[in-house]
């Protein structure tokens, strides 16, 4: 082979390889410019991550005490209120989570339904007769809940809104009386599901959450306390939060589990793309130097092109399906394409043989590897030490000086596809 035609074969390679680069580039601008905006309009639709706060409990007692007045020279009646924050004697959650994706261009938002049911049981502990004040704040402002319910007492309780936006609900107690509240939601929200004792560090006794999810693979949002037992419960878990006497600033929760997201997943396989044409081409050459079936950069050219038809395929048709039929249809189309091309030049034999194996090998099953999170770069490493395991094996009885300096003659197909 001279070294012409070897400089032709690189800047091939280099031309394709910069293709590759754009189109991995343009298909993050793509998803990066809608992001921002489809966040905003999957949350204004479905509704935003959900933070539940506890409730606030609190006992308020007023009464009227005569003082002496300066300026009136005489005693005058003044309101007087006393106030305490109560912590709830237990505490008994349980939280129905179900997913729903919901797709937005070429992206999957984690969306999800939550049924929320929480009974607490707080005493009245001042020395008199007074108003146990339940002050409840909604886990998420952009979102809407279905079937609300709040009673206190066993009494429903008309809410009074504050000026936070919370809800406040008030009932008459005496001093020691045990008043049971009860809330419960159903509603939607995206990504997380969390419960918070409180804004700061704060304490709870008796207390048990239990989440059912209606999915298999759960996460934990960081710098959450993870649940104390983990069961299998039909399709998902059941996940249980249990304290007797707990001193937390941590929430406690559940991350929704993600779904492949087609504009990242491409393009971290059209970024890779160079690696796999790279294997590809010196399979081609070297093979095709020991076998005698040396092909024109040309050739190289059509068959770079037919391997870059697969990502750029790829990167339109998951506008319009899934991933996976996306995949399937574009390797079979860049398959076809290159086999049915260089059946022509080399021979059907030889392109069956090797040039489909090899594209197989460094396109389909390279990019196949991009599936499987966390492997996809060891998958590639062990694909490119067989491969070349494979090569020097094949090669090792190769006298590669005459096989460098004969002149190869390009070895037309035959019908009979030698």
């Amino acid at each position: 082979m001279s070294g012409r035609k070897f400089a032709a074969i690189v800047v091939i390679l280099v031309l394709a390889s910069i293709a590759w680069f754009s189109l991995a580039a343009a298909t993050s601008l793509r998803t990066g410019d809608a992001k921002s905006d489809l966040t905003r309009e999957v949350a204004a639709l479905w509704g935003s991550p959900q933070r539940q706060v506890q409730p606030h409990f609190e006992a308020e007692l007023g009464w009227k005490e005569q003082v002496w007045d300066k300026t009136a020279k005489a005693r005058v009646d003044v309101e007087r209120v006393e106030k305490q924050s109560l912590l709830p004697l237990s505490s008994r959650i349980a939280v129905d989570l179900s997913m729903d994706y919901r797709r937005k261009g070429l992206l999957w938002y984690r969306t999800y339904e939550v049924s929320f049911k929480a009974a607490y049981l707080c005493r009245h502990a001042l020395r008199a007769p007074a108003r146990l004040r339940v002050v409840f704040r909604f886990p998420a402002r952009d979102a809407v809940y279905d079937d609300f319910r709040f009673t206190v007492g066993g009494k429903e309780i008309q809410p009074e809104p504050s000026e936070t936006g919370d809800l406040v609900g008030t009932v008459e107690a005496e001093p020691g009386q045990e008043v049971p509240v009860e809330v419960a939601y159903r509603s939607r929200g995206m990504d997380t599901w969390l419960y918070v004792l409180g804004e700061n560090i704060s304490s709870v006794r008796d207390f048990q959450m239990v989440v059912n999810t209606g999915f298999a693979k759960v996460d934990f949002p960081s710098g959450s306390l993870s649940p104390t037992q983990k069961a299998p419960a039909g399709k998902g878990w059941k996940l249980e939060w249990k304290f007797s006497n707990l001193i937390s600033g941590f929430p406690m929760g559940v991350e929704v589990p993600g779904k492949l997201n087609p504009g990242p997943w491409i393009s971290r396989v059209s970024a890779f793309a160079p690696v796999g044409l790279l294997m590809l081409l010196a399979v081609l050459l070297i093979v095709g130097l020991v076998t005698g079936h040396n092909m024109h950069p040309m050739h190289y050219a059509f068959a770079c092109a037919s391997y870059f038809s697969f990502h750029l395929l790829m990167a339109y048709l998951v506008d319009h399906m899934q991933v996976e039929p996306a995949f399937l249809i574009s390797a079979a189309v860049s398959v076809l394409l290159a086999i049915s091309y260089l059946g022509r030049v080399v021979g059907w034999r030889y392109a069956l043989g090797v040039c489909a194996t090899a594209q197989l090998f460094f396109l389909v099953l390279f990019s196949y590897a991009f599936f499987f999170v966390g492997y996809t770069g060891l998958t590639i490493t062990i694909g490119c030490i067989v491969t070349l395991a494979v090569l020097m094996h094949v090669t090792a009885g190769v006298k590669w000086d005459e096989v460098l300096s004969a002149p190869v003659e390009h070895r037309p197909s035959s019908p009979s596809g030698d």
